[in-house]
Order: structure tokens, then C-alpha cells, then sequence
């Protein structure tokens, strides 16, 4: 998952650099940040809540909704694989806060990440 929000993360830098979008730097920083901190032991237990590593702060900079509105820059397919990487990401954070991410999980997840990054690059 890390060398899949890395790309995307690198992604996301290039369409700011192009467009010059300071939402699009913050989210790539986001998106770097909370595949780096990911955690597989950080689940719900009987002492408390697990977050998978990201917690709610770091969810809440992962929300790319202001694209939706903000930003007539992006394509309909950028736009696409934006809400595809954030939301591969906070769900492979939820799954491990539940206790049930399994490899072919995190497989799938990086497969629609890269998959959308290539299809908004063409």
C-alpha cells in the first residue's frame, strides 16, 4: 500500500505543479502521511477503539470533497481517482480498525489506485 499511495501521493504533486492547486499539495501530504501510518495493530479491543493507524484529524484532510466545488481545473477522471486513492486509503484504515484487512485486501486496494491513476493519465 505504500509504493500505491506513493505513486499517488508523486500524482497528485504533478497535477498541482501543472494547475497550481494548494488543495492538491495538502492532500498529497495527507495521502503520503496516512499510508505511512498505517497500522495493523492499532484495532478495536475490549480497552478501546483502533483507528488503523489513521486517526480522524488525518481522515478529515483526506476528504477531497472541496474538489467537487472548488476546483473546475480537474477532469471528471482526476476527479474520479482522487476520491478512488482517498477512499482505498480510509478504507484500508477502517478495515484494520475492525480487525478484518486481509492481504488480498490492501492487493485490491493498491490494483484501484494504480488503475485510476493510469486511466486519468491518459
Amino acid at each position: 500500500m505504500r509504493a500505491a499511495g506513493a505513486r499517488a501521493a508523486a500524482w497528485l504533486r504533478s497535477l498541482c505543479f501543472k494547475q497550481k492547486r494548494d488543495g492538491l499539495l495538502k492532500l498529497a501530504a495527507a495521502v503520503e502521511e496516512a499510508v505511512t501510518s498505517l497500522d495493523l495493530n492499532d484495532h478495536d479491543t475490549a480497552d478501546g477503539y483502533g483507528d488503523g493507524g489513521v486517526p480522524d484529524e488525518l481522515r478529515d484532510r483526506l476528504d477531497p470533497s472541496w474538489m467537487l466545488h472548488d476546483d473546475d481545473h480537474l477532469t471528471p477522471a482526476q476527479r474520479v481517482a482522487i476520491l478512488a486513492v482517498t477512499a482505498c486509503i480510509c478504507n484500508a484504515a477502517h478495515l484494520i480498525s475492525i480487525n478484518r484487512l486481509e492481504a488480498k485486501d490492501l492487493r485490491r486496494a493498491c490494483e484501484v489506485v494504480d488503475h485510476a491513476i493510469d486511466a486519468a493519465s491518459a
